[in-house]
Protein backbone atom coordinates (compact mmCIF):
# COMPACT_ATOMS: atom_id res chain seq x y z
CA UNK A 1 0.00 0.00 0.00
CA UNK A 2 1.15 3.50 -0.83
CA UNK A 3 2.19 5.57 1.89
CA UNK A 4 -0.14 8.08 2.84
CA UNK A 5 0.25 12.01 1.93
CA UNK A 6 0.54 13.95 4.94
CA UNK A 7 1.40 17.40 5.55
CA UNK A 8 5.46 16.17 6.68
CA UNK A 9 5.30 13.74 3.26
CA UNK A 10 4.47 16.84 1.06
CA UNK A 11 6.31 19.33 2.86
CA UNK A 12 9.35 17.44 2.33
CA UNK A 13 8.92 16.06 -1.05
CA UNK A 14 7.99 19.14 -2.02
CA UNK A 15 10.98 21.44 -0.74
CA UNK A 16 12.84 18.69 -2.83
CA UNK A 17 11.25 19.22 -6.03
CA UNK A 18 11.73 23.36 -5.70
CA UNK A 19 15.53 22.78 -4.76
CA UNK A 20 15.57 20.97 -8.41
CA UNK A 21 13.43 23.78 -9.94
CA UNK A 22 15.61 26.30 -8.51
CA UNK A 23 12.69 27.89 -6.27
CA UNK A 24 13.80 30.57 -4.07
CA UNK A 25 13.58 29.64 -0.20
CA UNK A 26 11.80 25.92 -1.06
CA UNK A 27 10.55 25.16 2.27
CA UNK A 28 8.64 28.77 3.24
CA UNK A 29 7.80 28.12 -0.42
CA UNK A 30 6.73 24.32 0.36
CA UNK A 31 4.65 25.58 3.82
CA UNK A 32 3.21 28.96 2.33
CA UNK A 33 1.48 27.22 -0.47
CA UNK A 34 0.20 24.19 1.36
CA UNK A 35 -1.23 26.33 4.47
CA UNK A 36 -2.64 28.06 1.58
CA UNK A 37 -4.46 25.07 0.35
CA UNK A 38 -5.27 23.54 3.84
CA UNK A 39 -6.82 27.34 4.69
CA UNK A 40 -4.52 27.93 8.07
CA UNK A 41 -1.63 29.46 9.38
CA UNK A 42 1.85 28.23 8.46
CA UNK A 43 2.39 27.22 12.22
CA UNK A 44 -0.54 25.03 11.98
CA UNK A 45 0.91 22.66 9.91
CA UNK A 46 3.92 22.01 12.78
CA UNK A 47 1.29 20.94 14.61
CA UNK A 48 -0.26 18.77 12.13
CA UNK A 49 2.26 16.58 10.44
CA UNK A 50 -0.08 13.52 10.61
CA UNK A 51 -2.67 15.52 8.77
CA UNK A 52 -3.77 14.11 5.32
CA UNK A 53 -5.00 16.42 3.52
CA UNK A 54 -8.65 15.32 1.40
CA UNK A 55 -9.05 15.32 -2.13
CA UNK A 56 -9.75 19.14 -2.86
CA UNK A 57 -6.71 20.16 -0.35
CA UNK A 58 -4.25 18.07 -2.47
CA UNK A 59 -5.25 19.04 -6.17
CA UNK A 60 -4.93 22.83 -5.19
CA UNK A 61 -1.61 22.29 -3.48
CA UNK A 62 -0.72 20.34 -6.27
CA UNK A 63 -1.93 22.88 -9.04
CA UNK A 64 -0.05 26.10 -6.77
CA UNK A 65 3.64 23.51 -6.69
CA UNK A 66 3.17 23.31 -10.42
CA UNK A 67 2.56 27.42 -11.01
CA UNK A 68 6.02 27.61 -8.50
CA UNK A 69 8.10 25.14 -9.93
CA UNK A 70 7.20 27.11 -13.42
CA UNK A 71 8.96 30.29 -11.25
CA UNK A 72 5.72 31.76 -10.82
CA UNK A 73 5.87 33.83 -7.31
CA UNK A 74 4.37 32.64 -4.55
CA UNK A 75 2.86 35.64 -2.91
CA UNK A 76 0.92 36.03 -6.41
CA UNK A 77 -0.23 32.39 -5.79
CA UNK A 78 -1.65 32.84 -2.72
CA UNK A 79 -2.49 36.37 -2.72
CA UNK A 80 -0.64 37.87 -0.22
CA UNK A 81 3.47 38.68 1.27
CA UNK A 82 3.90 38.81 4.74
CA UNK A 83 6.59 42.00 4.89
CA UNK A 84 7.47 42.73 8.91
CA UNK A 85 4.92 40.76 10.31
CA UNK A 86 1.99 42.36 7.86
CA UNK A 87 0.36 40.72 5.41
CA UNK A 88 0.09 42.43 1.79
CA UNK A 89 -2.25 41.52 -0.48
CA UNK A 90 -0.55 41.19 -4.04
CA UNK A 91 -1.56 40.65 -7.75
CA UNK A 92 0.50 40.11 -10.71
CA UNK A 93 -0.26 44.23 -11.30
CA UNK A 94 1.44 45.29 -7.81
CA UNK A 95 5.43 45.15 -6.43
CA UNK A 96 5.88 42.07 -4.43
CA UNK A 97 7.64 43.15 -0.84
CA UNK A 98 11.31 42.27 -1.15
CA UNK A 99 12.55 40.53 2.27
CA UNK A 100 16.04 42.77 1.48
CA UNK A 101 14.05 45.94 1.46
CA UNK A 102 13.16 44.50 5.22
CA UNK A 103 16.75 45.86 6.33
CA UNK A 104 16.15 49.39 5.29
CA UNK A 105 13.22 49.77 7.76
CA UNK A 106 15.35 49.65 11.23
CA UNK A 107 16.98 52.94 9.50
CA UNK A 108 14.12 55.00 8.68
CA UNK A 109 11.67 53.28 11.52
CA UNK A 110 13.80 55.46 13.68
CA UNK A 111 12.36 58.83 12.71
CA UNK A 112 11.47 60.77 16.46
CA UNK A 113 13.78 58.72 17.87
CA UNK A 114 14.13 56.66 20.95
CA UNK A 115 11.41 59.88 22.71
CA UNK A 116 8.56 58.58 20.08
CA UNK A 117 8.11 62.02 18.68
CA UNK A 118 7.16 63.50 15.52
CA UNK A 119 9.48 62.96 12.31
CA UNK A 120 11.99 66.15 11.52
CA UNK A 121 11.45 64.74 7.66
CA UNK A 122 9.53 62.81 5.33
CA UNK A 123 9.81 59.39 4.19
CA UNK A 124 10.05 58.59 0.68
CA UNK A 125 8.18 55.62 -0.19
CA UNK A 126 6.97 55.62 -3.84
CA UNK A 127 8.37 52.46 -4.74
CA UNK A 128 7.73 50.21 -1.58
CA UNK A 129 4.63 50.99 -0.10
CA UNK A 130 4.79 48.05 2.65
CA UNK A 131 7.75 50.24 4.13
CA UNK A 132 6.55 53.27 4.41
CA UNK A 133 3.22 51.44 5.69
CA UNK A 134 5.52 49.12 8.53
CA UNK A 135 7.27 52.36 9.30
CA UNK A 136 4.31 54.73 9.97
CA UNK A 137 2.59 51.70 11.97
CA UNK A 138 5.95 51.88 14.18
CA UNK A 139 5.96 55.55 14.47
CA UNK A 140 2.60 56.88 14.28
CA UNK A 141 4.20 60.84 13.68
CA UNK A 142 6.45 59.78 10.29
CA UNK A 143 4.85 61.28 7.55
CA UNK A 144 4.87 58.68 4.42
CA UNK A 145 4.90 60.78 0.76
CA UNK A 146 3.48 58.61 -1.86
Amino acid sequence: MAEPWTVLRLLNWTREHFVKAGVDEPRLAAEVLLACALRCPRIMLYARFEYQPNAEELAAFRERVKRAAAHEPVAYLVGEKEFYSLAFAVTPAVLIPRDETELGRPQAGGCGGDRGGPCGSAIEASTQAALGKTITRERPGCVVVQ
